[in-house]
């Protein structure tokens, strides 16, 4: 869509009330989209949720967006939102081609968000998160004015640009960390998505959620699934190595619905039983549906640009400027 089409189509919608389904990214119930940490990582008492209600004007040719922060308007550009966004869902200590394909990402979400008629929040379990610039001290640390430029930089050096497939906005949804591999769209959210497919990964090893444990008692896990018993009869797998159904105690489960119950950082686990617990092995951190953030990462380190990040994370899209 163009940027005059773009402008009349906010223009003729001043305040937007309906809420957007795809904003949530997929991500777990207890962690936000993909039932991992929220992408940045921070502490949720590092946060503070705030709803917002979008509007597009123009001024000085710099676009604005109305933001409602604890119950208080407030306007910026959105080149300011999205570095509040990029402070909220990305490392700041990350590599500046990450945090541009980060931006890029975060850019094309928030413009397909807004043209599909739909509202912005800072809770990461409905949409991005949001860091506000009079907190950025309190999140970045000591260093915060050059790590706050930092992040700026990666969002004025990307400007307009965002991500298409056939013409159309993608939708760029991202995550933490895949364990070595992304899964699809089709395989999370049951809808053939082209650009959302699963891809290798390589390079997340060293990164704290590559693999974890998580271990419950029998008696809870029994009580969370609502069985008798914990016994497998049958597991099938996705093609991202993510648990696609799991039949436990005669009961079939989706892996969706057990990281959900069982609080797991993701569908890509297995689980041990021993004589009074069950212990999960749990790779990566998030839906894994797109973007892997720690995998950016490391192809920023091997010398990756941004465009290349964005290429491998979404294959056959386009990347423009609006």
């Amino acid at each position: 869509m163009s940027k005059g089409a773009r402008n009349g189509l906010f223009a003729a919608a001043a305040v937007i009330l309906l809420p957007l389904l795809l904003c949530g990214m997929g991500m777990p119930p207890t962690k936000g989209l993909t039932g991992g940490k929220p992408v940045g990582a921070q502490s949720q008492d590092q946060r503070y949720i705030t709803e917002f209600v979008i509007h597009q004007e123009m001024e000085n040719g710099e676009e604005l967006v109305t933001v409602t922060v604890s119950g208080e308007e407030r306007e910026m550009t959105m080149e300011d939102y999205l570095t509040g966004v990029l402070m909220g869902e990305m490392p700041a200590s990350f590599q500046m081609e990450a945090l541009k394909a980060q931006a890029v990402a975060a850019r094309t979400y928030t413009m397909k968000r807004l043209a599909s008629g739909g509202t912005l929040s800072d809770d990461p379990s409905v949409c991005q998160a949001f860091i506000s610039p009079e907190k950025a001290q309190e999140k970045l640390g000591s260093q915060w004015e050059q790590l706050l430029r930092k992040l700026r930089q990666a969002v004025t050096d990307t400007e307009g640009q965002v991500l298409t497939y056939d013409g159309d906005l993608i939708s760029a949804t991202y995550f933490s960390c895949s364990g070595g591999r992304t899964e699809s769209a089709q395989a999370v959210w049951g809808g053939d998505v082209p650009y959302l497919i699963s891809v290798e990964s390589p390079g997340e090893e060293e990164c704290a959620d590559y693999e974890t444990t998580k271990t419950m008692t029998r008696e809870a896990v029994m009580d969370a699934l609502m069985v008798d018993s914990l016994g497998v009869s049958d597991v099938t797998y996705t093609e991202g190595g993510g648990v696609d159904t799991m039949v436990i105690g005669g009961k079939t489960f989706s892996g969706r619905e057990l990281r959900g119950l069982l609080g797991l950082k993701s569908t890509c686990f297995t689980m041990e039983l021993t004589e009074k617990e069950a212990i999960f092995t749990v790779r990566g951190y998030g839906h894994r549906v797109g973007l892997s953030q720690e995998g950016a990462e490391a192809m920023a380190l091997e010398g990756k640009d941004y465009r290349e990040i964005l290429q491998w994370y979404y294959p056959g899209t386009e990347l423009v400027t609006e």
